[in-house]
């Protein structure tokens, strides 16, 4: 038989009884029974799935407060050691490449010493050129000058494709035979462009022709478009497509106003445009 003691106020007292849900001192207890213990984890395969199953879900004010450290947490750590032994690995091997790589060119360009070869517009003759219901009449001949300053570097050219264009429209095709340029020399080569072609010039074309043909002057723009291999001792590179441009200023020779100006060519050098 349990003996309780009465208040006379009302009360009774003497049995340990538990704070009623939602007061102070519940309230007050309540964080210390619910905080989880930590314990070590040797295992990162396990505390990284521990840690994905118990981040609060995306969205939940949790969430949004623990952002700033939990991606601290995941920037300092990785869940995986051999993805970040690979990436480590991979960085190291991929800049060693890069030095010896570097240090490769270096030696080559200070043995070899390339310098750009050059390529000249030397002369050129324009006995004909009439337009007449679009079609063009034409008859051209023009001397190139290839010269190479390079005393260790020679040239296989391989093939060497000479176009002729007016106000942007191409005329005239030819092709140059193969030939071998040695250390520091100079060869001469001579394209012939002659025949018939239709073009079709605008309005601006139209007006560009007539200017030229009343001045005794054309405009001639002549692209060759080279396929060579560089050659040091019995080494031979890679195939280089160079592209090279020259700006021609052609009078015709049997205009008299050109003769009695006493206008002739001058020779002029072409730009490389690509060496790939």
């Amino acid at each position: 038989m349990e003996i309780q003691k009465v208040d006379p106020r009302g009360g009774n007292y003497g049995r340990a009884t538990s704070p009623p849900s939602g007061s102070p001192a519940s309230l007050q207890s309540t964080p210390q029974s619910s905080r989880p213990k930590r314990r070590c984890c040797c295992n990162p395969f396990t505390c990284c799935s521990r840690h994905l199953a118990t981040s609060p879900p995306s969205g939940s004010p949790a969430s949004l407060q623990s952002t700033p450290q939990s991606s601290r947490s995941k920037r300092r750590r990785c869940c995986n050691p051999f993805i970040c032994c690979c990436m480590k690995g991979i960085c190291v091997c991929v800049f060693h490449i890069l030095v010896v790589v570097g240090i490769i060119m270096f030696v080559l360009w200070l043995s070899l010493r390339p310098h750009i070869v050059r390529y000249y517009a030397s002369d050129a003759a324009l006995s004909q050129f009439n337009l007449s219901n679009r079609n063009l009449h034409f008859n051209l001949k023009v001397n190139l000058s290839i010269q190479n300053p390079n005393c260790r570097i020679g040239l296989n050219y391989e093939s060497i494709e000479a176009t002729a264009l007016y106000e942007g429209q191409r005329f005239s095709t030819v092709k140059v035979p193969p030939f071998y340029l040695g250390k520091r020399t100079r060869t001469n080569l001579t394209a012939d462009f002659s025949g018939q072609h239709i073009v079709l010039l605008s309005d601006e074309g139209l007006r560009n022709y007539n200017y030229d043909r009343a001045s005794g002057t054309y405009g001639i723009n002549l692209q060759l478009f080279i396929r060579a291999r560089l050659r040091f001792g019995i080494v031979r590179s890679m195939m280089i497509r160079p592209s090279i441009n020259c700006n021609l200023e052609v009078p015709l020779i049997s205009n008299k106003t050109a003769a009695a100006a006493g206008s002739a060519f001058q020779s002029q050098r072409c730009s490389p445009v690509w060496w790939l």
